[in-house]
């Protein structure tokens, strides 16, 4: 179902929603320049595996271009702009009405993703899909120091992504390093994001396992 929500800097946030009766939900946040019809395939898992989950289109992304009665185009963003995006997520937080909630980022998603675990102790868990050292200023280094020890982190990288071999691996392996408790799953191959999920139940398996783990 779709669902709106409005940030508190006035952004109309457009979600697809799977609603459960279970008090625990995934939220979803997309890489630049998809929108959240991207993670429709993996939701519809997630949902069948008793989570409720929240796609939204990030602003300035899909559906999502609204402010004040002024459009937002990504495309024309600077690093700041791209920084507000934090916002998004909090309001999609605020839309849940769960006791538990996690939180799956894909590329700049991972990076927000990481960002808001780091500001906010009650999430427990995120998975970062091929997370990057500085994302349009979103910087996982200084990040990172900041998560603690109650928190945990489900990483993942395609060991072929990036312009060399293992680039974004060693990326990846960076942000770990500082991480307190981390999962870090190199995969053979060159997918990047939420692509990584295509045509991977393994893996998807095993996400949905970490979450149901203590």
């Amino acid at each position: 179902m779709k669902v709106d929500f409005e940030t508190a800097d006035n952004v109309k946030i457009i979600a697809n929603y799977w609603p459960s009766d279970h008090d625990r939900a995934v939220i979803l946040v997309h890489m630049m320049p998809t929108t959240k019809e991207s993670w429709t395939p993996f939701a519809d898992l997630l949902s069948l595996n008793n989570f409720a989950v929240l796609a939204f289109d990030l602003r300035g992304h899909g559906e999502s271009v609204i402010q004040n009665n002024q459009k937002l185009d990504f495309q024309l963003f600077m690093d700041d702009d791209h920084k507000k995006s934090l916002l998004d997520l909090d309001a999609a937080v605020n839309f849940l009405d769960k006791r538990e909630i996690f939180i799956i980022g894909a590329s700049i998603g991972a990076n927000l993703a990481l960002w808001y675990q780091s500001l906010h102790p009650n999430i427990k868990k995120t998975v970062l899909l091929s997370p990057g050292i500085n994302y349009r200023g979103i910087d996982a280094i200084k990040i990172a120091k900041k998560v603690s020890d109650q928190q945990q982190v489900f990483m993942v990288s395609g060991d072929f992504d990036g312009s060399t071999p293992f680039t974004n691996t060693m990326m990846s392996q960076s942000i770990a390093s500082l991480l307190p408790h981390v999962y870090h799953k190199k995969i053979n191959s060159s997918a990047h994001g939420s692509n990584l999920l295509i045509d991977n139940i393994q893996l998807i398996q095993e996400i949905i396992n970490w979450l149901n783990a203590p």
